[in-house]
């Protein structure tokens, strides 16, 4: 029996990987650790969760980049949902955020809406379609 391989995605070889198998091609022949279930794997992979990290995680990275750029302190897009939680708990009795400080929240809230939407997505296009609508 004969690999039946069709390009996937880069998760795919991971999944084979975690699957305690592996696939590889020598002169043009598919060969595995075992036909049956690496074929099986194949089969069954789902690439969409794998693309959707890709884009998660390209957004995140710009963002933070967007972030840093106001404040270099801040090394992890994620710990904003903190800072934000903090400063909407403060922010009753507290002044009005300085043009900085919501400049920040503003990017963090556009990328967690434009991850919402990758998250939400069906298909490659959906995820393709999101565009962060970062301020200005």
């Amino acid at each position: 029996m004969a690999i039946n391989y069709s390009e996937k995605g880069a998760g795919l070889h991971a999944a084979i990987a975690a699957a305690g198998h592996w696939l590889s091609q020598v002169d043009g022949v598919w060969r595995s650790s075992n036909v049956v279930a690496v074929q099986a794997v194949i089969d069954g992979y789902n690439e969409l969760p794998y693309y959707k990290a890709g884009k998660i995680a390209a957004i995140k990275n710009d963002g933070l980049a967007r972030i840093q750029a106001v404040f270099p302190a801040i090394g992890d897009f994620d710990e904003l949902s903190l800072v934000r939680e903090m400063y909407l708990s403060v922010a009753p009795a507290a002044r009005s955020p300085t043009s900085s400080w919501q400049r920040m929240i503003d990017i963090y809230t556009a990328g967690r809406a434009a991850v919402t939407a990758v998250s939400a997505a069906t298909t490659k296009a959906q995820v393709d379609a999101v565009v962060p609508s970062w301020p200005a």
